[in-house]
């Protein structure tokens, strides 16, 4: 019930193994080093220490480190998402404690954004660990009826949209942005088509139709300010800004969530990621010099 997924993100074949721009490696063929994941499949359970019973509905966003699931708790039958935090077994260092201090540190933002009052955003209110595998899970409650922006623009909903619906869409998204900014100070730092969560119910005026949105994982942020030093870059191949890809800076800015919020609006209007290849080192050049 397990697979391995290879965190092939950039970087070249080197024999047997896969060498990344930063020296990591990670072995190919039968013996696979990587990052080991649960399949989740509809009407799997997940119980917890804490004594909670979530049932699967679908997995509704995949990256490198996490995936975020929708499921119904218990006897209540409230829906929430689940942010799994995937253990790493390719790092050096302490894998579970690496995991631990990330939902933790998420955590933490998810109640900046809350004490903020911001209302754009799905938190975390808590976190549980599986009994089973021990695997961390970010609960996140008070969820409406929705799906990912990547899931909508995947809909025959979204090919019947005329432009200037679309134009619209991603105004509410500019908007949003730039009030995390303001309200918070924090930087999202993985904003991509699977970390929105778009509402099925838009509200409509005589003017115009506006969609209420809001923006999920806060793994990868950071409060604006913050001694970003010792900070772990992440972040969606094609959506990261090239210099943090390059290495010539390892300090998220607000520009880098424009610079995703440009990407995903061509996204919006096509259909189609800007950049659909594999990012090399050739592609990165390129891209820094565009």
């Amino acid at each position: 019930s397990y697979r391995c997924r290879y965190k092939v993100s950039r970087g070249c074949l080197d024999g047997n193994k896969i060498t990344g721009k930063k020296g990591f490696s990670y072995l190919r063929g039968g013996i696979a080093v990587g990052m080991y994941q649960k399949i989740r499949t509809q009407g799997s359970l997940i119980k917890t220490e804490e004594e909670n019973v979530y049932r699967v509905r679908e997995v509704i966003a995949e990256s490198n480190g996490s995936r975020i699931l929708k499921a119904e708790e218990g006897d209540s039958g409230e829906t929430v998402l689940l942010k799994e935090y995937l253990p790493d077994s390719s790092s050096e260092l302490d894998g579970d404690s690496l995991v631990r201090e990330a939902a933790k540190r998420e955590l933490h933002l998810c109640m900046v954004i809350k004490e903020a009052g911001f209302p754009g955003a799905l938190i975390l209110n808590q976190c549980v660990q599986e009994q089973e595998s021990g695997i961390i899970f970010g609960v996140m409650r008070e969820v409406r009826k929705g799906r990912t922006l990547q899931k909508f623009v995947r809909s025959e909903e979204w090919k019947q949209m005329v432009l200037q619906d679309r134009l619209q869409l991603a105004y509410d998204l500019f908007k949003l942005i730039n009030n995390l900014h303001k309200e918070t100070g924090i930087i999202h730092g993985d904003l991509s088509p699977s970390n929105i969560y778009l509402y099925d119910t838009g509200m409509e005026s005589e003017r115009e139709r506006t969609y209420p949105m809001a923006l999920l994982d806060f793994g990868c942020s950071v409060c604006s300010g913050e001694n970003q030093a010792a900070q772990f870059i992440g972040g969606t191949e094609g959506y990261v800004h090239p210099q943090l890809w390059e290495g010539i800076r390892d300090k998220l800015q607000e520009s880098d969530d424009w610079y995703a919020a440009v990407q995903i609006f061509w996204y919006l209007l096509t259909g189609r990621s800007p950049i659909e290849y594999p990012i090399t080192e050739d592609h990165l050049e390129e891209i820094c010099e565009e």
